[in-house]
């Protein structure tokens, strides 16, 4: 295999991204960090196709896409990647809010927040057009006496709003049968898929048609947004389904001024026939493979037998790999996919990839990366410890926070070094807005920081730490604490979690 560094390090960056779809932030409508995100993007692609209000929107895009996934692997070391400097120079722009582009991924996290929030409020309340004027008094306070282009924008935005809400129909019951109280959302999959693309991009240098990836692969599943997620179990020929989705995406633009440009973009990809369109299907289909990897590596499938009674056995390469006795459900969909990355010699990572992770474990990738602490001296240091002890100061009095810790390490063999500070709110709490101050404290900490250690300000909820919610990194978040400095603790519930922990540990080497 000519390309395992590469392919190593991008299924890192995806599988770290991968969080992005598990956890949680509005718990009462279980939206993922992930669905929120596709909000944003959904907005920055709407906007530009009415206002333009950036020249390099797959730059904003990625921007959009690091703020989030710097939440959910804050010591992610971009070095990783061939593209890591570029990565961590547009996170940075982000933190500063300095420039226009960093202050568009300010606006339209903000809109996402309050245009969601009016739908989920008010949806069942007022019928569509007192929605839409509502909708345009919130998007008028950036964009003033324009009504028409506001109007569309809502349109488009709400159409896919309502794909956080679409399960992934192959995943469901009927189809491949995952064992979770949590189906994957349509939305959650075009996050995945833009993880995947700008991991891959990294370490095979798509740059030629980078901003038409990106663009494309927010865009590419809008048709879902009227009609069902069609997979290949459910006797709807090639022909048919084209149409039906092409009719859909044409009512999903409306009247937006940019929907001819994004139409050729959709039309381009479903014809799969440009380098461009070809990779974006690949991207897109191998992220659903990857996905079905971690969801066997979680033990979230039962016996590949279980399929005979599903629509999946009625395809003939699903059935015989299933007759031919597959060991895992992964393996019935690496018959099935195997060979749609080799029909030309175009982009044989991908094959190379998808033979990778049937050998290999997916979430146990040895990247021989691994975290040192650092001194973090009160002489070199006084003026930002300082200013990160008032920030933390104002949290504390703040009655929703139940747990401040803090940690500095940096990567061995790098030079990055970081003081992350955990910020654990009670359940129930609005996640958003206390996103927002995050957001807030870690800008205002980058543009007065003049030292070499980065400082990051997160949180998270309790109920990830108790138990109280599922969580696939739970060992993460408890090391996390294990490894931490307690700075606040308002029920002692983490001095007794670090307690507990090391009495546990001292109980296995006693027996070992």
């Amino acid at each position: 295999m000519q390309n395992i560094d590469e392919i190593k390090n991008t299924l890192d960056f995806y599988v770290k991204s991968n969080d992005l779809k598990n956890i949680i932030i509005d718990i009462e409508h279980d939206y993922s960090m992930a669905d929120k995100l596709y909000g944003a993007m959904t907005l920055a692609i709407a906007i530009d196709s009415e206002f333009t209000e950036t020249d390099n929107l797959g730059k904003v895009l990625r921007m959009l896409f690091l703020d989030a996934f710097n939440r959910v692997a804050p010591n992610y070391d971009f070095g990783n990647l061939k593209l890591g400097e570029q990565y961590k120079q547009e996170l940075k722009e982000v933190r500063l809010q300095k420039t226009k582009d960093s202050y568009l991924v300010y606006k339209y996290n903000l809109l996402d927040t309050l245009l969601s929030n009016l739908i989920e409020e008010q949806g069942d309340k007022l019928d569509d057009e007192e929605l839409v004027k509502e909708a345009e008094k919130i998007l008028s306070l950036f964009y003033r006496h324009e009504n028409v282009r506001c109007r569309e924008i809502f349109k488009y935005y709400e159409y896919n709003y309502f794909l956080r809400k679409k399960k992934r129909s192959g995943y469901t019951n009927s189809r491949w049968n995952v064992i979770t109280n949590r189906v994957e959302n349509v939305s959650e999959h075009v996050v995945g898929t833009f993880a995947l693309a700008m991991g891959s991009n990294s370490e095979f240098d798509y740059s030629a048609f980078i901003d038409y990836l990106l663009i494309t692969i927010v865009a590419h599943e809008i048709g879902e947004a009227i009609i069902d997620d069609i997979t290949p179990f459910d006797d709807v020929t090639p022909e048919v389904k084209k149409k039906l989705e092409h009719d859909a995406m044409n009512k999903v633009l409306g009247n937006m001024l940019k929907k001819n440009e994004l139409l050729s973009r959709l039309y381009e990809f479903d014809e799969r026939v440009t380098d461009r369109a070809v990779l974006v299907r690949y991207l897109d289909k191998i992220e659903a493979d990857l996905q079905t990897k971690i969801f066997q590596e979680r033990g979230m499938y039962l016996s590949p037998d279980t399929l005979r009674e599903k629509l999946v056995y009625k395809d003939p390469l699903a059935r015989r790999a299933i007759d031919n006795g597959a060991k895992t459900v992964f393996d019935v969909m690496y018959a099935m996919d195997k060979d749609i990355y080799t029909i030309d010699d175009r982009f044989l990572e991908f094959r190379e990839m998808l033979d990778f992770v049937k050998e290999n474990s997916i979430l146990r990738l040895d990247n021989k990366t691994t975290n040192e602490k650092f001194d973090l001296d009160e002489n070199n240091y006084k003026a930002l410890l300082e200013q990160v002890n008032d920030m933390v100061n104002q949290l504390v009095e703040d009655k929703n926070v139940e747990c401040v810790f803090s940690r500095n390490y940096h990567s061995f063999g790098s030079e990055n070094r970081v003081l992350e500070v955990g910020v654990v709110l009670k359940d129930g709490i609005n996640y958003v807005y206390y996103d927002s101050i995050m957001i807030q404290i870690n800008s205002r900490l980058a543009a007065i920081n003049t030292t070499d250690v980065s400082v990051y300000f997160w949180h998270d909820f309790v109920g990830y730490y108790t138990g109280q919610f599922t969580s696939f990194n739970y060992e993460d978040r408890v090391n996390n604490v294990l490894e931490s400095k307690i700075l606040f603790d308002r029920n002692g519930i983490f001095s007794k979690l670090k307690e507990n922990e090391k009495g546990r540990a001292l109980k296995r080497s006693s027996n070992y």
